[in-house]
């Protein structure tokens, strides 16, 4: 088989259901083939995400001064167990000044390295990717590190992983998530709540969290429906559970510094969900979305030519 018609494979997929990849080359041929089928696409995808898993990363010449960290996790259909789901871990690290204003309160991100796993080795695989990628941002014992999350455990300890470099980082409790939560529970809490609500917002806001949490536990003695206390009890323990990262959000923003994840792209979005899109209840095994995984990250990194060049030479090697 070709080699162009292999990567070809590859490219259409991890962007496209092996079944769609397959009728998309029968309508590039003219009609159907036989060797242009989904299972010759998942393998191939198998087969080159195998090797590339084995790459080392190639070390920038130029070292970061600052680097800003955000993990988050995602959630795919289980092949396995059906009717279950399991969470994928997925990261991105990139310099403040990747961050260009496309117009339309809309940015991007022109240079990052993102990491992924679907691996059930307690994040093992994770953190060892997550921090090859930030070595390949730059990342030194020197370098300056924001890390947000949006308060899980997990998210938290792949970050920390950083640390085994001999860098301290500073962690934040992303803003986004906590405005989202707040959203929330102002729908299900009656009227004259809402005041004091807003009140403990802007308690979080300026980095003032025994203040917010005292007023959330005097609006939990009020009288509420059980839905609202359950809610309002869950963002407690949100706030509580984070209060080491709850930062002045009000400084950092007057200052110009990272502290929320939603002025760029969701990472969970580009690398996970716009292959395996909820919509379309696929089932994964971890094996197969991790592999999708793999050569997602080398597209988005930019370095899909390079790996594939890298894949070709090494298989040639071998069948010499």
């Amino acid at each position: 088989m070709h080699t162009d018609l292999q990567r070809l494979y590859c490219e259409l997929g991890v962007e496209q259901s092996y079944g769609k990849s397959a009728h998309i080359l029968a309508a590039f041929s003219n009609g159907k083939r036989a060797i242009n089928n989904h299972q010759r696409i998942h393998k191939m995808v198998q087969t080159v995400a195998e090797a590339v898993a084995k790459q080392e990363n190639e070390k920038p010449e130029i070292k970061a001064d600052t680097l800003v960290a955000q993990v988050d996790g995602g959630y795919v259909h289980d092949w396995e167990q059906r009717g279950h789901h399991y969470e994928v871990m997925v990261g991105k690290i990139y310099k403040p000044e990747s961050i260009k204003n496309k117009g339309k309160n809309r940015t991007q991100i022109i240079n990052k390295h993102c990491a992924a796993s679907a691996k059930k080795d307690k994040q093992a695989t994770m953190k060892q990717r997550f921090l090859s990628a930030a070595l390949s941002e730059g990342l030194t014992a020197e370098t300056t590190v924001t890390a947000l999350s949006d308060g899980a455990r997990n998210c938290w300890s792949i970050l920390r992983e950083l640390e085994k470099y001999g860098l301290s980082a500073t962690y934040i409790l992303d803003w986004f998530h906590i405005g989202k939560k707040l959203k929330t529970l102002e729908h299900c809490l009656p009227m004259d709540i809402k005041a004091p609500l807003a009140e403990i917002k802007k308690a979080l806001w300026k980095g003032k969290t025994e203040d917010a949490l005292l007023q959330l536990q005097a609006i939990n003695k009020e009288p509420l429906e059980k839905k609202a206390s359950k809610r309002l009890d869950g963002f407690y323990h949100y706030i509580a559970n984070n209060a080491a990262y709850v930062v002045n959000y009000n400084e950092r923003h007057h200052a110009h510094l990272p502290y929320t994840t939603h002025v760029v792209e969701s990472t969970v979005e580009h690398v996970l969900n716009a292959r395996c899109r909820k919509k379309q209840k696929m089932q994964w095994s971890r094996v197969g979305i991790d592999n999708v995984l793999q050569l997602r990250v080398a597209i988005v990194n930019q370095q899909w030519p390079s790996v594939w060049n890298t894949f070709i030479e090494n298989h040639y090697k071998l069948a010499a």
